[in-house]
Order: structure tokens, then sequence, then C-alpha cells
């Protein structure tokens, strides 16, 4: 029976137009958890003029984006049918995918919004007539599209993204959907990942004892303590670094320093964060009104298979001179040799002119152990590092 349907399809009385389940080209293989750009879009939703929303900082929180080539107002998609590849219809079945599951998404703390390139007025238009329940954003001016490389169609002159989705979280592309075929079930298989992620961040939750999991506290003294880093200190790396000496004695601070800068590396660390289930990068805050005048790391910690992890940090100028990094050095000490973290050797590099920094170290009980010539980029130049570290039974 195989071989003579088989047949029969093959003849002239064979369906034309069967849709062909796209292939992955590739073209998305660069999205992989990519940053996205806090360029501003349109957003259309129940009135008109849209609102202005930043790409970047709409996805701090959970946000489920369909990116889809582009509908007219009757839900048909546009330009014509015929002059489109079979793979860019059916955009007004995925909306309404979206649609039917949305309360599902709230539910789960997800926001869904849609993308294209249209106009927010088309937008309008088109979400008024399908019942739409979330807003639709308007890349018409493809600033978003040309930021990212997102991969399109020129159709009658008219540039239209491929479609896709994306799970963002903060700033980044978390997970991206793509082929997506067919459209009309696009939400449902969305649906099913969130669900399958959300249980797989709890369990490795649960796995992590609560000296590390978010969210995380440390006393460091009375007057200071060591917490997660939130959107919310973006302003005061920004006030901190105008100072050229952090950048001068670090290796990864820029100088001058951005908002750009403060943007790309708090979403970095949160999506981390995020991906761990705990943080490794920290804030020393002052505890009389939280704020953020510092900072402390222990990269490369692994809960559970780490036995060593580099220590490093910075401390706001204005707190230099009066103990604070040494009482800050000797908490993480604590913290990274206790039983549930499970070091058994913190170390850090230091560029041998930072004397207050290698002071600070021995007085912590660090060893030198090498000079690495050439060890670190500094600037524009390769510079020598100083390797010190501490074992957890050395005093």
């Amino acid at each position: 029976h195989f071989f003579a349907l088989t047949l029969k399809m093959s003849g002239a009385n064979a369906p034309v137009s069967l849709p062909q389940v796209p292939q992955d080209d590739g073209d998305c293989d660069h999205l992989d958890v990519a940053v996205l750009p806090n360029i501003v879009l349109p957003m259309a939703e129940d009135t008109l003029p849209p609102k202005p929303v930043r790409l970047a900082e709409l996805t701090h929180t959970p946000t489920l984006i369909f990116v889809y080539p582009g509908v007219d107002a009757s839900g048909e998609n546009t330009p014509t049918a015929a002059a489109q590849p079979p793979e860019a219809q059916g955009c007004a079945a995925q909306a309404a995918g979206f649609r039917d599951l949305h309360q599902e998404f709230q539910q789960l703390g997800v926001r869904v919004v849609g993308l294209s390139t249209q106009p927010s007025e088309e937008q309008h238009q088109f979400r008024t007539r399908l019942g739409l329940p979330f807003s639709l954003l308007s890349d018409s001016e493809l600033g978003v599209t040309k930021a990212l490389r997102l991969p399109t169609y020129d159709v009658e002159g008219q540039t239209l993204l491929k479609r896709m989705v994306w799970f963002c979280e903060c700033g980044r592309i978390m997970k991206i959907f793509y082929p997506v075929f067919p459209p009309g079930q696009s939400a449902d298989t969305a649906l099913r990942w969130v669900r399958r992620n959300q249980r797989r961040q709890q369990a490795r939750a649960q796995l992590v004892k609560f000296p590390v999991a978010s969210p995380f506290r440390l006393a460091v003294n009375d007057s200071f303590y060591i917490s997660d880093i939130t959107f919310a200190d973006k302003a005061a790396y920004l006030e901190h670094f105008k100072v050229k000496e952090i950048h001068l004695f670090t290796e990864y601070i820029p100088f001058p320093y951005t908002e750009e800068d403060a943007e790309s590396w708090v979403n970095n660390v949160r999506a981390m964060t995020l991906k761990q289930g705990y943080s490794t990068r920290w804030a020393i805050r002052r505890a009389s009104d939280n704020f953020l005048i510092g900072g402390v790391s222990l990269a490369d910690l692994r809960i559970g298979s780490s036995r060593a992890a580099e220590i490093g940090g910075w401390v706001a100028k204005p707190f230099w001179g009066h103990g604070l990094a040494t009482d800050v050095v000797r908490a993480i000490l604590g913290f990274g040799f206790s039983d549930e973290i499970g070091l058994q050797r913190i170390y850090a590099y230091v560029f041998p002119d930072n004397a207050a920094s290698l002071r600070l170290l021995e007085k912590c009980g660090f060893q030198v152990e090498a000079r690495l010539r050439r060890g670190h980029k500094r600037d524009d130049q390769i510079s020598d590092v100083i390797l010190l570290a501490k074992l957890k039974d050395e005093k």
C-alpha cells in the first residue's frame, strides 16, 4: 500500500503546494545567548500612538518573542502570498496560537510579544482583528534586524523577518526556536519548553545549598555586606568607574565606562546566575542604604566539582584605605573554604605595580607562587602578573 500511495502522489493529480518542512540553514546560530540591543522600538497596544520601549529593558524578565514575517489587517500574510516563500506563510495561525495560550504563559510568569518589520499602524489593525492580548513590536527601521544580523526575506521591495521564537531573560536570548514549523503549533512547542525549563531550574535550585543559592547575602562587617548584582546597580557602576585608577589595576573594566558597558555587564551576570542557579560575581554594599560600592567574585567556581577558584574584586575610591577590602577578602575566604563550597585553593592575579593589592593579599595569608611574564592583557599591552594563592589549611 505504501508504494501504491507513492505512485499515486507522484502522478498528475498530486498536490503541487504541499508545505515543505524548512531545514535549519544556520542563519540563527549566532543568536544563541545573544545580548539584545537596547534599541527603542514602537510597541502596538490597545491604542495609538504606539508606546516606545527599549528591547533590552523589556526582556530583563522572562519574555517570549515570536518573530514573524508580517500580516495585513485582514490577518493574511503580506505582501501577497504568491510572492512569499511557503515557509513565510501562517503568521495569523502563529499569532492565534500564542493568543489562545497567553493565559498559560502569564501563569508561568512569561511575557509574550510579537516582532515584525511592519509599521505599528498595520500591527495595531492586525492585533485588533485577531483580538491579540499581547503587544507587537515594530522594527520597521530595521535597527534590531541589523544589530542582531537577523535572517530576512526580500519580497516586493520589503524586508521581512524569517520566523523565529526567542525565550529571553536578563536582556539575552536564552533559547531560540528556528526554524518554526508548522507556525500554528509554535506556541504549544514554546509553552512545553518553558514548563520543562522551569522544572529543571527548580530541581537545580534544590541541589544547591543555601549559602550560594540566589538571593545571596554574606556579611562583611557591621557596615557592609556582599549580595547579588541587580539591574538597579547600573547607575552605581557608572558613578564609580569614572575613576581611571580602578581600570588601571583590573583587566576587564573598560575606560571610559559607558551605559552600554554597564548594561552588558549586569545582563551577563544575571544570565550566568540564571543558568547556573547561583551567583559567583557579587556586589559589595553599604548596609545603611544598600548602595553598591564595590564588587568581588570567585571565578571558575562550580559547586560540587571545583577545588580551586580565582578571587577578584574592586572597591570604589572613596572607600580605599579603610580596611574594607581586607574584610571583604576574609569574608570570601571563609565562604569559599566552608564545607558547603568545598574549595581547597583560592588564587589571585595582581599586576606588579598594584602594591596595595599585593600587601592586602599577603596580609590575608596569600603566598606568591609565580611571576607570569606577559601573562595578562592590560589596555593594549601584554603585562606581567603575580600569581598568589592561599590553601584551605593555611593560616
